[in-house]
């Protein structure tokens, strides 16, 4: 038996690697399931979040390759049921995005609630990649909102 093992590792750890892949395949899809059911039942009730971003495409124009801009975005909730930012992303590093409720930074997951704001505050450093001429980036916001469970933000800036 052992002799065996030493012959067939590669083999063995092949077989083990895969079984485990395929687990943690199958738990995604239950996951993204169980999800998908969350908000279809919520956009049934009829009381679910209704998540709204107040600009999706922004233009910093022309911007100093050393110059860091900001900007801040209103994503408000116009639903009968909170509204659950879960998380923010950017495409690049060198652009950052956060949640801010009533002017603090706020951990993720966090909640709007019905008729509630909140400020997505951005800032694009274009130096940090050396970013050069015709710039776009993007951030992504995911929420529990049945009908728009992710909202983007496309920014734009010529860097010279």
């Amino acid at each position: 038996m052992l002799q065996f093992i030493r012959n067939h590792s590669a083999s063995i750890a092949i077989f083990i690697l895969s079984v485990i892949s395929i687990g943690s395949i199958f738990y995604a899809y239950q996951q993204a399931e169980i999800e998908r059911e969350g908000r279809e039942m919520l956009r049934e009730s009829g009381n679910a979040p209704v998540a709204l971003l107040n600009v999706t495409e922004f233009d910093w124009g022309e911007i100093d390759r050393t110059q860091i801009v900001e900007q801040d975005f209103i994503i408000s909730n116009s639903g009968r049921s909170n509204l659950t930012i879960t998380k923010i992303v950017t495409s690049c590093g060198c652009t950052t995005a956060e949640l801010q409720l009533k002017g603090q930074g706020i951990k993720l997951p966090s909640v709007i609630p019905p008729n509630g704001k909140g400020i997505i505050h951005v800032e694009f450093d274009p130096d940090a990649h050396d970013s050069r001429g015709n710039t776009k980036r993007a951030v992504r916001i995911e929420t529990n909102d049945p009908d728009n469970p992710f909202l983007v933000i496309n920014l734009h800036a010529n860097v010279r």
